[in-house]
């Protein structure tokens, strides 16, 4: 089994002591999930998950420390036990395209004395991953005025992300004052069209709303109820969003990232347009747009209909976001929007990764290495050489290279009479994609003790950061077992 497809929990040098001569127990103590891999998505509504331990655990413990969340909260399941393998099955069934999440943290006491510490985040799916259903758009737009009369020419359309189940629908759909409407689809069961039967008042305001119990034809519900507004008053047009776009500065002009993007397109380092549907009062605009979460910036407002948002340090990798537009936002004639506007979004940029650590001479190497990993290098003596080359999933620049130095921390870890090890030299490849450090000072393992050194590299929003500032979402800490 690959060393990026276990999770080593800890390299435990626990105090399992052999009452007759003292000896520690090293081993690792490994634990792995199923599915083995974040975002995976489970072939059926009621497959299990697992924690599983290379050692029997005390059950009991385990079983106090698995949670698995939606984003409703904790979902209620039923444990069982097939050996070490603790399995987790949901009460009711997983629903397509929701995101879970499998946490297990905190220490597990094995049976034969050592602990496991846990520090599982799994996220996966059931059925299939991807966006829930949703509404793409719909007719008349939020705060529109129409026509009241009937033979007026008002239909309501509702155009949908895929295919929908018609009577969830058609149960979870109002409209307040209530009317009376023929309703029908298209084959594709993506678009419904509504035509009023009766002529609605005048001078009146009317809002509708698609519950959060409708969902697809597989059953995947909707994240949110949804609903809008409109009036019978069509002299009144307000001001509303038309679209929200990422955006990159290129010669000091705001151009698309990519043609025709989306929200979900957007990378670290980008910023967000939103497109008006009128010109904006610049006063209004200035605090009108809010990111979430926690995601300060400023408003450029190049045109009198376009908007951007810059935020004022780079986006979190691949984290699930919002952004809101204010109803207070007002046009040029004072008019505001019907009701806020709320878009969610995901950040498209992976997390930085270490692709490979490799030491020289000896070609031992790690492919994405985690926390726990332990690498065997040959050290070159008399002056304890060792050559470490690290492998990023992304670039750095040369300003970030040189940020980079001194971060990574090679220490001595057992024994601790280990004497420290230097830094001889610093290099990196054309691509700025891989860095090389020298080192002296290592010993060779022993004939009766093994030497290790731990390597240490610091993430989130504080650790190192490459192009576009693109960080690692968590400390990486791994061992170096030296050779004899």
């Amino acid at each position: 089994m690959s060393l990026s497809s276990k999770i080593i929990i800890t390299t435990i040098l626990s105090l399992l002591t052999l009452a007759s001569c003292g000896i520690f127990d090293f081993r690792p103590v490994i634990v792995e999930t199923s599915p083995g891999a974040p975002l995976a998505v489970l072939g059926s509504d009621k497959q299990p998950v697992a924690i599983i331990f290379n050692s029997a655990p005390e059950r009991s413990a385990a079983e106090r420390l698995l949670i698995v969340k939606s984003p409703l909260g904790n979902v209620e399941g039923d444990f069982t036990w097939s050996g070490a393998t603790l399995y987790f099955t949901p009460v009711k069934p997983w629903q397509p395209t929701v995101r879970y999440r499998m946490l297990c943290k905190g220490t597990v006491p094995m049976e034969d004395g050592r602990e496991a510490r846990l520090d599982v985040d799994l996220p996966f799916y059931a059925l299939r991953d991807g966006m829930p259903p949703h509404l793409l758009s719909y007719s008349p737009v939020e705060g529109s005025s129409v026509d009241p009369a009937k033979g007026g020419g008002l239909v309501f359309i509702f155009s949908f992300s895929e295919a929908m189940d018609t009577e969830s629908v058609r149960r979870a759909s109002s409209f307040r004052p209530s009317i009376e409407v023929d309703s029908s689809w298209n084959a594709a069961r993506t678009v419904l069209t509504l035509s009023p039967k009766n002529s609605l008042e005048p001078c009146a305001y009317y809002s509708w709303s698609i519950g959060a119990d409708a969902c697809s034809t597989d059953g995947a519900p909707f994240p949110r109820r949804a609903d809008g507004r409109f009036d019978t008053m069509a002299d009144s047009v307000k001001p509303e969003v038309l679209r929200c776009y990422p955006v990159i500065m290129i010669d000091g002009i705001w151009q698309e990232s990519i043609a025709g993007a989306v929200l979900g397109d957007i990378r670290v380092g980008d910023a967000i347009a939103v497109q008006m549907s009128k010109a904006i009062d610049p006063v209004s605009a200035a605090s009108a747009i809010r990111v979430e979460p926690s995601c300060p910036g400023k408003i450029d407002q190049r045109t009198p209909e376009l908007l951007v948002f810059v935020p004022e340090r780079p986006l979190i990798p691949q984290a699930s976001m919002s952004i809101a537009v204010s109803p207070d936002i007002k046009d040029g004639a004072g008019l505001q929007m019907a009701k806020e506007y709320l878009e969610f979004f995901s950040v498209k940029t992976q997390y930085l990764r270490i692709a490979k650590i490799e030491a020289g001479g000896s070609g031992e190497s790690i492919d994405f290495p985690i926390s726990g990993s332990t690498l065997p290098v040959g050290i070159t003596i008399p002056d304890g050489l060792l050559s470490l080359s690290f492998t990023f999933s992304e670039s750095f620049t040369v300003t970030e290279q040189i940020a980079l130095n001194g971060r990574i921390a090679v220490a001595p870890f057992f024994p601790s009479s280990l004497p420290a090890v230097t830094v001889r030299g610093i290099g990196w490849s054309a691509d700025g994609c891989t860095m090389f450090l020298d080192f002296e000072g290592f010993q060779k393992s022993g004939t009766s003790i093994v030497n290790y050194y731990s390597v240490t590299i610091p993430g989130g929003s504080s650790g190192i950061a490459a192009r576009s500032g693109v960080i690692m979402e968590k400390d990486l800490a791994l061992y170096l077992e030296a050779k004899p």
